[in-house]
This record gives structure tokens, sequence and C-alpha cells, in this order.
């Protein structure tokens, strides 16, 4: 219907807030949820997007956890962007 439509859509995994970042088990969970959704929406012209978490607070084991999401899903397709929303306040407390 989106691609009818001409409307750009943002698809994303459920990885949020504070997830097991250091979980092996949790990382193929989140690894095989993206990959069952590229599979589903390869095809899709409306989807511009992946985005491999949402609103995740700012740590070395979840950049460790993402950059691994982000790498599967380039691998997997190239022809679109993939990223990660962070929550503002992580960033500025990190930064302050």
């Amino acid at each position: 219907m989106a691609d009818q439509m001409g409307m750009m859509v943002w698809a994303e995994v459920p990885v949020y807030w504070n997830i097991q970042w250091e979980n092996p088990q949790t990382l193929r969970n989140a690894r095989n949820q993206l990959q069952e959704m590229i599979t589903r929406d390869h095809n899709r012209a409306a989807v511009i997007i992946y985005s491999v978490a949402n609103e995740t607070p700012v740590n070395d084991a979840r950049n460790r956890f993402l950059r691994q999401l982000i790498q599967d899903a380039h691998s997997s397709d190239p022809t679109r962007l993939s990223l990660q929303p962070f929550r503002t306040m992580s960033l500025l407390r990190a930064t302050a």
C-alpha cells in the first residue's frame, strides 16, 4: 500500500532502551529479526531506511552490538540506508 501511495517507510527492529547488550543470545535474536525484516521488505520501494534500534542509551556495549547489526543490514541490502536513533539526553550527558 505504501508503495502504491508513494509513501516513504522507516522499517525498524524492536531493539530499544536497556536490552542485554552483551548477551550473545540477544544479539542472535536481533540479527535474526533484522534479517527477517530485510528479507520481507527488500523488494518494497517504499522502504528507504532500516533502523537497527530506537532511542538506546549510548555506551560501548551498545555501540558494538549496533555496529554488528548495521554491518548485517549493509551486507544484506547495500541499496538502503541503515541507522540508529539515540536518546539525545544520553548524548548530552556524555558530552557535558
